[in-house]
C-alpha cells in the first residue's frame, strides 16, 4: 500500500567448518514506500559464506540498507550486491576481520537513470594479523541519476601483514548525470599492502 514503512531484520550465524550460499532479494512496488533493511552475517572458524543481494525497488521507495559481517579465523566472506531501483538507495557495507586469515570478498554493480540517487557506504575492518580484503563497486548512471561512493579501510594496529584493496568505477552516461567516489584509508599497522 502506499506510504507503507518496513523494517527488515535478518540474522545469518554459520557456524565452524560450515559453507552456505545465500540469496536476498528486495523488490517494492512504484507506491511510496520507506524500507529499512539491516543484514547481519557471522561467519564462524573456517567456514565459508556467499551472499547474493538484489535490490529493485520501485520508482518511490527509500531503501535505507546496512549488511555487517563479522569473519572468524580462517573464515571466508563472498558478498554480491546489485543495486537497480528506488528513488534514494542507501547501502552500507561493513566487513569486520576479526581473526587470523579472515578474508572477504564484496562485490557490488549498479545502475541509475531518471533521477535516482544510489548510494554506498563500506567499512573493511581489519582487526587481526594475515586478513585480506578486496572491495570492488562498478556502477553506470545516465539522464540525472547520481551515485555516491564512500569507502574505508581501517587497518588497525594489530593488523600486520594484511592486505586490503578497494576499487570503484563509474561510468557517467548523460551530462545530468553525476557519479562521486571517496576512497579513505586509516592505516595503524605498519607491515601491510593496501590501495
Amino acid at each position: 500500500g502506499e506510504n507503507v514503512a518496513v523494517f527488515d531484520r535478518t540474522l545469518v550465524q554459520v557456524d565452524q567448518n560450515a559453507s552456505v550460499s545465500i540469496i536476498e532479494r528486495f523488490e517494492t512496488s512504484n507506491q511510496k514506500i520507506l524500507l529499512s533493511s539491516v543484514t547481519e552475517c557471522i561467519v564462524g572458524q573456517n567456514s565459508h559464506v556467499k551472499f547474493l543481494t538484489t535490490q529493485e525497488d520501485g520508482k518511490n521507495t527509500t531503501h535505507i540498507g546496512v549488511h555487517r559481517s563479522h569473519v572468524y579465523r580462517d573464515g571466508s566472506f563472498e558478498s554480491s550486491t546489485v543495486s537497480l531501483g528506488g528513488k534514494y538507495a542507501r547501502l552500507r557495507g561493513e566487513v569486520s576481520l576479526l581473526e587470523q586469515g579472515a578474508n572477504s570478498d564484496v562485490m557490488a554493480v549498479y545502475y541509475g537513470d531518471h533521477e535516482q540517487l544510489l548510494d554506498f557506504r563500506t567499512l573493511q575492518d581489519h582487526r587481526a594479523e594475515n586478513t585480506t580484503s578486496n572491495l570492488l563497486f562498478k556502477g553506470a548512471v545516465e539522464d540525472n541519476a547520481r551515485s555516491v561512493y564512500s569507502g574505508m579501510i581501517h587497518l588497525r594496529e594489530e593488523a600486520q601483514r594484511s592486505q586490503a584493496y578497494q576499487t570503484n568505477r563509474n561510468l557517467v552516461l548523460d551530462h545530468g548525470a553525476h557519479a562521486e567516489s571517496i576512497p579513505n584509508l586509516m592505516i595503524e599497522a605498519n607491515d601491510v599492502k593496501c590501495s
